[in-house]
């Protein structure tokens, strides 16, 4: 059963508790993302974070398999707290250039990282469960760095 929770207000978060347990968390401000650190169970697959600029990816839950932190000008992965265990992870529209600490995202079969400032992609050799990768929108000349990549059926979604 596919589920989703969207937040808009603080009345309905104040009308949450201290627990959510659903599949899916969509916060669309970063007013609402504070309460986030008082809830005390937080139960979801996937969480959207959508223009929260100033995020502070340490007080997400753990066991988030699916992230999105689309237009929250990031500008750094390095600024982010990621764990192994996110196989989806959407980075579009945001600010970052490089791609830093992969090595950790063991579990990652999904990146969405269009429309950044991104000129090499080596990094996603460290990816070796990558199967899909959206490009689009980035400063890439090469993309030669693929061909190196263990897993020959990456997806691309419109490189460029």
């Amino acid at each position: 059963m596919n589920s989703e929770l969207e937040i808009s207000s603080h009345n309905i978060i104040d009308k949450l508790a201290n627990s959510i347990e659903n599949n899916e968390l969509t916060i669309e401000n970063e007013e609402d993302l504070k309460v986030l650190t008082d809830i005390q169970n937080l139960d979801v697959n996937k969480l959207v974070l959508i223009n929260c600029p100033n995020i502070d990816t340490e007080t997400l839950p753990l066991n988030i398999k699916d992230l999105k932190l689309e237009s929250c000008d990031i500008q750094s992965l390095d600024d982010l707290h990621l764990t192994p265990n996110i196989k989806i992870l959407n980075l579009r529209s945001n600010k970052i250039s490089s791609l830093t600490n992969m090595e950790i995202m063991t579990s990652l079969t999904d990146l969405y990282i269009g429309g950044n400032q991104l000129t090499d992609i080596s990094a996603i050799s460290l990816l070796v469960n990558l199967q899909v990768l959206q490009l689009w929108g980035n400063q890439l000349s090469d993309i030669t760095p693929l061909k190196k990549h263990v897993n020959h059926k990456i997806y691309l979604i419109q490189s460029f």
